[in-house]
């Protein structure tokens, strides 16, 4: 997903993330919101989205998964000088953080009593 309009009529968009999507897409739901629009549509996107976040996982294939596509940005985001940490993308900072808790969320939101936590 990337950011900008939403504009995927919600059948396709659901059955694309349920049955094709890559865990760095469901990664990028964790983030996603409607800011603005048809209040049919938000309701139509949070359940969609509600459904995917929560749907049960095998944790240690999410966990390689996770790991590996935080590899690839850093090798290709972090500094490539060995005398300077970029705070967001080298080990240990904000973009580690963010795959931590994108983890968390996909790993073990399935069963939870407050899915409704996971939509605003």
């Amino acid at each position: 997903m990337l950011p900008g309009c939403w504009s995927a009529p919600s059948k396709p968009f659901a059955d694309y993330q349920r049955n094709e999507a890559w865990t760095w897409e469901h990664q990028a739901l964790v983030r996603a919101r409607i800011v603005y629009g048809d209040p049919a549509l938000h309701q139509q996107f949070d359940a969609i989205r509600r459904e995917i976040l929560c749907k049960p996982r095998e944790v240690n294939k999410l966990q390689q998964e996770v790991r590996e596509m935080r590899e690839k940005m850093r090798n290709h985001l972090g500094s490539k000088q060995r005398d300077l940490f970029d705070i967001k993308a080298d080990e240990g900072g904000i973009t580690d953080i963010e795959f931590i808790a994108q983890y968390l969320v996909l790993g073990y939101a399935a069963g939870r009593t407050a899915p409704d936590a996971l939509v605003g």
